[in-house]
C-alpha cells in the first residue's frame, strides 16, 4: 500500500470497493490503516442521487487517492463527461485501477477526464488468492502503457510458460505463473487441501498457476489477457420484437422473463448454458432495448446491460420480416454505443426467415469474418449454422489468447511518461 499508492501523511484515500470484496479487505482496511492513512468509506450507489456522486465526494472531502474498477470507469464514460466537468477534482494526485485488465480507451479517459493528465495511474494486477498487489506501476518510477499492469512488485517473480512448462519469449502469449512465494499467499481452501493443490499447484508442480493468459512485451511490461478457463461470453441484443427470446430458448432452453416488451434472463444459475457442439461457448444474456425503461425495471436489468457491454461477442438479432428492421437496427446500435458496447464484435442474426422465404445461410464480410447468419428459431432452420459460427468465434478467440493478443488493444498506445517523474 505504501509504495504502490505513494502514501503521504496528508493523503485522503478513497477506495470504492465493497468492504466484503478482497479489495475492500486489503485496500480499504488492512493496508491503508496499517500505514496510518486517512480512509474515506462510502456505502451507496455511484449514481445516486446523480451520476456525479463520486466526483462530488472527491471535491467535498479533498480526496487525493482514488482507487476503483474498470467496470465502474466504463460506466462513468457512458454517463457522460458533463457530470465530471461539473467538479474540479483538483485534490486528486493519484488514480488506481483494480479488478480486471483495463482497456486502453478507458485508461485514456480516466487519465484525461479524471486525472487531468497530471495524475499517475496504478493499474494493479492481483487476485483474491494473492491477497495483495502483485504487479503494478510505482508512481514516479514506472512509465505507463494503457492496458498494461507494467512490472512486478518487489519480490514477485511472474513467468509466462507454455503448456510444457517452458518460458516463452517476449511478445509471445502463454500462461501466467508466480514462481516464488509471497507473504500474503493463500495457504489452502477451507477444509479442502486436495482441491487447493489441484487448483493452483498441479499445472506445473511447485509453481503457482494464476489461471490467466498473459505476455511480456519487448520492454518487459506484463499484459494480462484474461482467464484461461473463460468461455466465449455471448450476449443476444436486438429490438423488442426480433424473436430474441425464441432464439435464446432454441439455443439454451433457458427460461426468460418478459415485461413491457423488454426481455432479459433473470435466473443467474441457468442463464449460462453450454451451446451443444459449440465448444467453449456460452449464451449468457438476452436483452431487448426500449427507449424508456419502467422505473422498477432499471435496477433489475442494470447487471444484464453491464454484461452486454462486457461480452466477447454480440448476436444482434433482427426480425427479417419486419418492414422497419433497418430503423430498429440503427436504434439498437445507438444503445450499444451508449452503454459502451459499440466496439464488441457482432454477428447479425436474421431471424424468422420462415416468414420471408429466404434460405438459411452464413455470410462473411470483406475480411472473411462471419458477419451474418440467417435462421429461423421457430423451425430450427439455420441453427446448426449459427452454432458453427459461435464455435468458430470461440476458436478465433482461443487462438488470439494463445498468441497473447487482447482484442481491445488498439495499435498506437505507446509508453506514457509518469507525470510525477
Amino acid at each position: 500500500t505504501k509504495y504502490v499508492f505513494d502514501l503521504k501523511e496528508n493523503d485522503i484515500y478513497f477506495c470504492t470497493a465493497d468492504i466484503g470484496w478482497i479489495t475492500g479487505h486489503s485496500y480499504v482496511v488492512y493496508g491503508p490503516l496499517a500505514n496510518g492513512a486517512t480512509v474515506l468509506m462510502y456505502e451507496g450507489a455511484p449514481n445516486h442521487p446523480e451520476p456525479d456522486r463520486f466526483w462530488d465526494i472527491i471535491d467535498r472531502h479533498g480526496v487525493t487517492i482514488f482507487y476503483t474498477a474498470p467496470t465502474a470507469i466504463r460506466a462513468f464514460m457512458r454517463w457522460g463527461d458533463d457530470y465530471v466537468k461539473k467538479h474540479s477534482l483538483a485534490s486528486l494526485r493519484l488514480l488506481g485501477s483494480v479488478g480486471e485488465p483495463i482497456n486502453p480507451e478507458a485508461w485514456m479517459w480516466y487519465h484525461t477526464l479524471i486525472g487531468k493528465k497530471r495524475c499517475p495511474i496504478v493499474d494493479t494486477w492481483w487476485q483474491t488468492e494473492t491477497g495483495a498487489i502483485m504487479v503494478s506501476p510505482l508512481p514516479g518510477v514506472t512509465g505507463a502503457k494503457p492496458g498494461s499492469c507494467t512490472r512486478p512488485f518487489f519480490g514477485v517473480v511472474p513467468k509466462i510458460l507454455d503448456d510444457n512448462g517452458k518460458e516463452v519469449p517476449k511478445g509471445s502469449g502463454g500462461r501466467l505463473f508466480l514462481t516464488q512465494p509471497w507473504p500474503s499467499m493463500l495457504r489452502t481452501l477451507w477444509n479442502d487441501d486436495e482441491r487447493y493443490k489441484k487448483q493452483y499447484w498441479s499445472e506445473i508442480p511447485g509453481i503457482y498457476f494464476a489461471g490467466d493468459g498473459a505476455r511480456f512485451d519487448k520492454d518487459g511490461y506484463l499484459w494480462v489477457v484474461g482467464r484461461i478457463d473463460d468461455v466465449l461470453n455471448v450476449s443476444l441484443v436486438g429490438y423488442t420484437n426480433a424473436g430474441k427470446s425464441t432464439l435464446f430458448n432454441a439455443l439454451t432452453h433457458a427460461g426468460v422473463y418478459a415485461a413491457n416488451k423488454l426481455f432479459a434472463t433473470l435466473d443467474t444459475t441457468s442463464r449460462k448454458l453450454w451451446v451443444e457442439g459449440g465448444g467453449r461457448v456460452v449464451i449468457s444474456d438476452t436483452v431487448g432495448f426500449i427507449r424508456d425503461l419502467p422505473h422498477g425495471l432499471v435496477a433489475a436489468f442494470h447487471a444484464t446491460l453491464e454484461a452486454t457491454a462486457e461480452a466477447d461477442l454480440l448476436l444482434h438479432v433482427v426480425d427479417s420480416a419486419s418492414p422497419v428492421r433497418e430503423q430498429q437496427m440503427r436504434e439498437v446500435d445507438k444503445v450499444l454505443n451508449e452503454i459502451g458496447a459499440g466496439l464488441v464484435p457482432q454477428i447479425v442474426v436474421w431471424n424468422k426467415i420462415d416468414l420471408t422465404g429466404v434460405a438459411a445461410e452464413v455470410e462473411q464480410d470483406d475480411y472473411g469474418r462471419i458477419a451474418r447468419v440467417r435462421v429461423s428459431a421457430r423451425t430450427g432452420e439455420g441453427l446448426a449454422l449459427l452454432r458453427a459460427a459461435l464455435a468458430e468465434s470461440a476458436r478465433v478467440r482461443e487462438q488470439n489468447r494463445a498468441a497473447g493478443v487482447r482484442p481491445d488493444i488498439a495499435a498506437g498506445f505507446e509508453l506514457q511518461e509518469d507525470p510525477c517523474r
